[in-house]
């Protein structure tokens, strides 16, 4: 005990002697227990806890890389749309994504982040709205009544928890979106909450549904019986034909990655 003492004492008399020094160093010390802090809270959110979607095994990310950097990149509508209409292998294809938009209304105005999603995300995952109903194939059109699905957490704060929330209009960059729904507690897109979930859908003309846009997530559901590495090859083919409507089939290609692995890279 006396020589812990001892060593405390010398301790701080070095600290005092150097403050400089022993900021430094406890600086130093605190970012890296910080770093692995986050590093094992990662890892045991990521590898060690299942990804709270329903069979997340058989979920799979579909990306675009670049041939020439390997960079990965998101997809483009066509190739998406393209994909849906001939897909056979898989049990159903998805596509997302975000948007910072500005919520207005008679409280204060706020930036909220909005994810568009097709109307088959939700079911594709296993989530259910927390109360009244998701989105239809009907939504996803454009033209159609603007629909909106909140999270649980903009519910509270927005509207209290207030389950005549039902039928309200939210002002979203200006646009009106009547509220059918709210999402269960803790719903996230690999870990990222989204407060606002719309349908996905374009303007006749919109040059964001163009191959020379690629910002949107694709997902697929494997067959209960797929073999991903079995079925690779003819993965391959599927993304080779869609992406040879498009004038940039030479740079790029499809991949596809189990959504955990995917989700341990954007970490």
């Amino acid at each position: 005990m006396e020589t812990l003492l001892g060593d405390l004492r010398l301790a701080l008399r070095m600290l005092v002697k150097a403050p400089l020094f022993a900021l430094l160093s406890i600086g130093a010390l605190a970012l890296g227990i910080g770093a692995n802090a986050v590093m094992f809270g990662v890892i045991e959110t990521v590898l060690l806890e299942p990804l709270v979607y329903r069979d997340s095994s058989r979920l799979v990310m579909v990306q675009t890389v670049l041939e020439e950097s390997g960079t990965r990149i998101g997809s483009s509508p066509p190739d998406f749309y393209r994909l849906r209409e001939k897909n056979r292998s898989f049990e159903g294809v998805a596509a997302l994504y975000a948007q910072p938009l500005n919520l207005t209304g008679a409280q204060e105005p706020e930036r909220v982040r909005a994810l568009h999603i097709t109307a088959n995300l939700l079911p594709l995952l296993g989530v259910e709205p927390a109360f009244g109903r998701g989105f239809s194939a009907d939504d996803e059109k454009w033209g159609s009544q603007p629909v909106a699905l909140i999270s649980d957490g903009l519910w509270h704060t927005r509207f209290g928890g207030d389950r005549s929330v039902l039928g309200r209009t939210l002002a979203l960059g200006g646009e009106p979106a009547t509220i059918i729904g709210v999402l269960p507690k803790g719903f996230s897109w690999l870990g990222s909450e989204g407060q606002v979930l719309l349908p996905m859908s374009f303007a006749p003309g919109d040059n964001r549904n163009t191959h020379n846009n690629y910002f949107i997530a694709m997902v697929r559901a494997c067959a209960p019986a797929f073999h991903l590495t079995r079925r690779a090859p003819s993965c391959a083919t599927s993304g080779r034909a869609s992406s040879a409507t498009s004038p940039r089939r030479r740079c790029r290609r499809s991949i596809r990655s189990t959504l955990r692995r995917t989700c341990c890279s954007r970490r």
